[in-house]
């Protein structure tokens, strides 16, 4: 069983559910209580086959953030775009994705492409 909290407008309260075959916790409305868990943080890498670019960063939804970047909301991305979903990784926290994402972008371009094909063995 997975301990959560649940918040009403002034108290807090701990109940207990079960989540068959997955250790996370998620945010979920039950009868108009917050049960406050949580959520998984992704790293994803992008590719740009236009410009033959990378990008690399976190978020908590990577398909929505890769319709932002191919929607041109982010300014360092724009000019690339049409962008590539390459994959992304699950990690438990924020800043444990925003580590993996700066490991990642202090790689060079070879060493970056073995760790693609490594971990997401994208087809030839």
């Amino acid at each position: 069983m997975s301990q959560f909290e649940i918040a009403t407008s002034n108290k807090l309260y701990k109940c207990y559910l079960a989540i068959p075959n997955s250790p996370h916790k998620t945010l979920c409305i039950c009868k108009g209580f917050f049960i406050l868990g949580f959520m998984p943080y992704f790293t994803y890498i992008l590719y740009s086959p236009t410009k033959d670019r990378y990008y690399i960063g976190h978020t908590q939804d990577p398909l929505k953030r890769l319709t932002e970047h191919n929607c041109g909301y982010e300014k360092s991305t724009a000019p690339y775009v049409p962008w590539t979903l390459i994959g992304f990784l699950e990690k438990q926290s924020k800043s444990e994705a925003y580590i993996l994402e700066l490991k990642l972008k202090n790689l060079n371009r070879p060493d970056l492409q073995k760790f693609i094909k490594k971990y997401f063995n994208p087809p030839s």
